[in-house]
């Protein structure tokens, strides 16, 4: 059977369309023009959206029962509720997958249009757009705040091909007007434009996107351009050890000092995992005022006074955020790794300032097993600082190891000094 049978099927078999009604949605599949204006696509869409928002929905949920626990974890019977639940609803959202290793709340696509192969990790709010036809091959990360798919309607669906291992850094966008391959173990910079098929073994970065390396020309580095103080770590240790049942979690410590550690160590996933919980308390309409401001305490090692913090917050890991006076943070900010916000610091709407990193290298970056660590992760937090009176405009990216000391205009990249703008 091929694959757009096998959709087609699919959608028969658990949507309750009629083979009658999916004329124009099997031309879509195959890549031929196909009517937008069709009543099976217009339900097709529908029923996509009603997913991805059922599949939010028991993310939701998920973390609400974690925060009334006191690691922030389920029991085992309901962890494998929700794990099959997941599960479930992202098998009916891409027809044609392998093993989905994990999937975060926030996605968007159309049911059949996404092909996984399995082994993947999806973060928050990556969203595959209606115009292409996306195939992934195994063990790709997605960050967070990414979009996949041409940007504008055909009448024909152009494909992408995303081969195995690549990494997209937070913020990318792949948009390209034709058909494109990106090729294995390819590295997409953060806040990356991707508008042309590249090699494999390319580290891409900028608007567009340029090949400037292979991946494995040199070392991989992760030095801190504007570490922590000795007093800020200090700070920032006193403060996590509160909140860390009077523990100093050694992999944090490592990650404020710019090393690397593990991400799934049981200490370090529990901060995760709070400051998760912490942020989706955040947004919700019976959180008080006080309690807000309590959250706020947490997320932040230290900041000053009158901080304005908007809706859809996202920290990666409380405690590694230092903030000072009169700091506005608008809605849907995405702020990751060892962060600076200086005094007067003004960040607009849906701007993405991620420093957390992986080697470049594919082998290095993957998730292992040893009889010592069990399953662990090398991650490392780079550093990002947003000088005095600095004022980051809508939809802006900024790459890990960058001190902003300038404005910045909407939807620029910041990289190495330079602002690059681009009309996504």
């Amino acid at each position: 059977m091929n694959k757009v049978t096998k959709k087609i099927n699919h959608l028969i078999r658990h949507f309750g369309f009629k083979k009658t009604e999916l004329d124009e949605v099997r031309k879509m599949y195959s890549g031929q023009p196909f009517s937008r204006t069709d009543e099976g696509y217009l339900k097709l869409l529908e029923k996509s959206k009603e997913l991805c928002n059922q599949y939010t929905c028991v993310c939701r949920k998920e973390l609400a029962l974690k925060r009334k626990s006191k690691h922030c974890k389920t029991s085992l019977i309901k962890y494998l509720y929700f794990y099959f639940k997941k599960l479930h609803l992202l098998k009916l959202l891409f027809p044609i997958h392998g093993f989905i290793l994990y999937a975060e709340s926030g996605i968007e696509a159309v049911i059949g249009l996404v092909d996984l192969k399995g082994y993947g990790f999806i973060n928050q709010n990556v969203r595959f757009t209606p115009n292409s036809l996306v195939d992934v091959k195994k063990g790709n990360i997605f960050a967070l705040d990414i979009t996949v798919g041409d940007s504008k309607q055909k009448a024909a669906l152009n494909k992408i091909t995303i081969e195995k291992n690549c990494w997209i850094c937070a913020g990318v966008n792949i948009c390209p007007s034709e058909d494109i391959l990106i090729g294995r173990e390819c590295v997409l910079g953060a806040g990356a434009v991707v508008k042309t098929s590249l090699p494999e073994y390319s580290v891409a970065v900028g608007r567009p996107a340029k090949r400037i390396k292979d991946v494995n020309d040199g070392k991989s580095k992760n030095a801190l351009l504007n570490s922590f103080t000795d007093g800020q770590k200090q700070i920032i240790l006193e403060h996590v050890k509160k909140y860390n049942f009077g523990k100093i979690c050694p992999e944090f410590e490592k990650a404020i000092n710019g090393q690397i550690f593990n991400s799934m160590d049981k200490n370090f996933s529990y901060l995760l995992r709070l400051t998760r919980c912490l942020c989706d308390e955040l947004d919700l309409e019976t959180t008080s005022p006080k309690r807000r401001e309590e959250i706020l305490n947490i997320l932040f090692a230290s900041h000053g006074k009158n901080l304005k913090v908007g809706k859809n917050l996202k920290i990666d890991c409380l405690g590694t955020v230092l903030v000072g006076d009169n700091v506005s943070i608008g809605d849907n900010v995405s702020i990751g790794g060892n962060v600076i916000l200086k005094d007067k610091v003004i960040i607009e709407d849906n701007c993405t300032l991620f420093a957390s990193g992986h080697s470049t290298k594919a082998k290095e970056r993957s998730m292992k097993f040893s009889l010592k660590k069990g399953f662990y992760d090398d991650t490392f937090y780079s550093s990002i600082c947003i000088e005095k009176d600095c004022k980051i405009g809508k939809n802006t990216v900024v790459v890990p190891n960058s001190i902003v000391k300038n404005d910045l205009p909407k939807n620029s990249l910041y990289v190495k000094d330079k602002i690059i703008s681009a009309d996504i």
